[in-house]
């Protein structure tokens, strides 16, 4: 199944049969949507969590770097995308990591 937010971001997502937030993004290489992915960034790998604020804030009280959170309807006006949610986190070994959340 192939999954595209909006027109206007060059990339398809393919969502695997595992589950809702199982999915591979692939983006054009002159991609430039730091709310869909970090800058600079050829590949991360994401993990997902049941609070994602929750997670936010202890990533921040750690002294690790994270991004605000990006709620996926609201930056990409889709309400299909409604409960979808993530931050970056730029880790101590210099990686980026995804960290998404799906409300119920």
């Amino acid at each position: 199944m192939v999954w595209v937010w909006c027109e206007t971001i060059p990339c398809s997502i393919f969502q695997l049969p595992t589950g809702r937030l199982d999915i591979v993004e692939v983006y054009d290489q002159d991609f430039d949507e730091k709310r869909a992915a970090p800058a600079g960034v050829s590949l991360f790998v994401a993990f997902v969590v049941d609070d994602l604020e929750g997670s936010q804030k202890e990533v921040c009280a750690a002294g690790i770097e994270a991004s605000d959170i990006v709620w996926a309807a609201e930056a990409f006006d889709s309400p299909s995308l409604e409960g979808f949610g993530w931050f970056f986190v730029h880790a101590p070994d210099g990686d980026v990591y995804e960290i998404g959340s799906e409300s119920e």
